[in-house]
Formats: C-alpha cells, sequence, structure tokens
C-alpha cells in the first residue's frame, strides 16, 4: 500500500513540473480608457493583447482596443 501511495506521489510531482504555464505577452502601447466605442475603418494592422496573453491581429489600433478583452497592442500583425 504504500508503495502505491509513494508512486502516486511521484507521478504527482512529475505532471506538476512538466506543466506549461503561458508567457506573458509583451505590449508596446496599452489601451486608453475608457475604451473607444467608435473606429475609423483604415487599414494599419496591430497585434491586440488579451488580458489572457493570447493574440490577435486587428486592423487597426482604435478596433483592437475596443475590444474589451485588449489590454494593448504591437505596431505589427500577429506572427502566428
Amino acid at each position: 500500500m504504500i508503495k502505491h501511495k509513494s508512486t502516486l506521489l511521484m507521478v504527482s510531482l512529475l505532471l506538476t513540473a512538466c506543466q506549461s504555464y503561458p508567457t506573458k505577452q509583451i505590449v508596446e502601447t496599452s489601451c486608453p480608457e475608457p475604451k473607444p466605442e467608435v473606429c475609423t475603418m483604415h487599414f494599419k494592422p496591430v497585434c491586440g493583447v488579451s488580458l489572457e496573453g493570447g493574440e490577435k491581429t486587428f486592423s487597426n489600433a482604435c478596433t483592437a482596443c475596443s475590444d474589451k478583452t485588449v489590454i494593448g497592442f504591437n505596431q505589427a500583425p500577429c506572427i502566428k
């Protein structure tokens, strides 16, 4: 019985050590508060970064910041 508990503990420790954690994305420009509600339709792509660290390409900085989940953006399309 003790052998099974120690094996279970070892497996748990190994799985915990192998977990990957999302890397925090670097944000060149933070979004203003309050967030914009109306944006122009010009095309100058930016990479919006969400609070969770995800990235999405938007047509411009205003449309990126109008997304409630976006905290900032980088001055180029996302590379994924």
